[in-house]
């Protein structure tokens, strides 16, 4: 495969991404059950794939299984906050709000190696709170709520600790294993909430959680391994970052949402921030103790 069609296919994979949130803007369901049932059917067609695909299958150690359970269970969490950020913020609150992750890599690292991070990264933290802020006054808005703001920056928090726990906690599973498992403990963390949400979920809303498992989850991580078979992961990660500017995109034409200026700032430090966290990566060693 060539670079540019890896680099159309990574563009089209983070359009899926963004797409997750049109679709849970459109589903009555609570979180729980929408991530529940999103997870399910995430992992059965990831089955099917790998079922087909058996060169994709590794050997797994029962650790690796219990890594990949426990991330999947993390990742559902970090999919509760999401949906529950666009369904009282909006799209573009709720994608803003989850971008802002890197800040939160940066201070729980800081934390736990009882390290000052270095100043670059300071940098990029101070950006993505003045995102933050400017999301606040939107956030008392008469169309938004705390509320949104709360949980879409919630969802940043919670997929830290993703990143971090992928970082620090590596398996031998291939990207459609690993993404199959993290479906499968996404599934399992929500389903004793979202149960009885499915069972009584509409056509509509089960059509667009299907939508959201099949499209937006298994196909889009399948199109993420193929990528990643010409794409350096810097390249593919600056790609991913664009996700909020698609959700935003998106939103207008299928949702006719208007984000604010101060949003359209917000998105601008936040993504901005996230593209310098790529380019300038955390340094291995921090600085002075705290």
């Amino acid at each position: 495969m060539s670079s540019l069609k890896a680099q159309l296919l990574a563009h089209f994979c983070t359009l899926l991404f963004g797409l997750s949130a049109i679709f849970g803007a459109h589903i009555t369901a609570d979180a729980a059950s929408i991530v529940s049932g999103r997870g399910l059917t995430g992992m059965l067609t990831l089955v099917l794939l790998l079922l087909l695909l058996r060169n994709k299958r590794h050997p797994l150690t029962g650790t690796d299984r219990t890594k990949l359970f426990i991330n999947g269970m993390l990742l559902g969490c970090h999919w509760i906050c999401f949906f529950l950020g666009v369904r009282e913020g909006g799209v573009a609150m709720g994608t803003i709000g989850f971008a802002s992750f890197p800040a939160f890599v940066i201070f729980f690292e800081g934390v736990m190696w009882r390290k000052i991070p270095a100043s670059g990264d300071l940098f990029i933290a101070l950006m993505i709170m003045g995102g933050i802020a400017f999301l606040a006054p939107s956030a008392v808005g008469p169309q938004h709520s705390m509320a949104g703001m709360f949980w879409s920056v919630s969802a940043g928090s919670t997929q830290a600790v993703v990143v971090m726990f992928n970082r620090y906690h590596r398996t031998a599973a291939s990207p459609l294993q690993s993404s199959c498992w993290q479906c499968f403990g996404c599934a399992m963390i929500a389903l004793p909430a979202g149960f009885h949400g499915m069972v009584q979920s509409s056509a509509s809303d089960w059509l667009f959680i299907i939508l959201l498992g099949v499209i937006c989850t298994a196909l889009a991580y399948w199109l993420l391994t193929l990528s990643l078979r010409t794409l350096l992961p810097r390249t593919l990660s600056l790609i991913l970052i664009l996700e909020p500017v698609y959700a935003l995109v998106l939103a207008k034409l299928f949702l006719h949402q208007n984000p604010e200026s101060t949003m359209l700032l917000a998105a601008a430090l936040v993504t901005g921030a996230s593209v310098l966290s790529v380019v300038c990566p955390p340094k291995p060693a921090l600085q002075d103790n705290v």
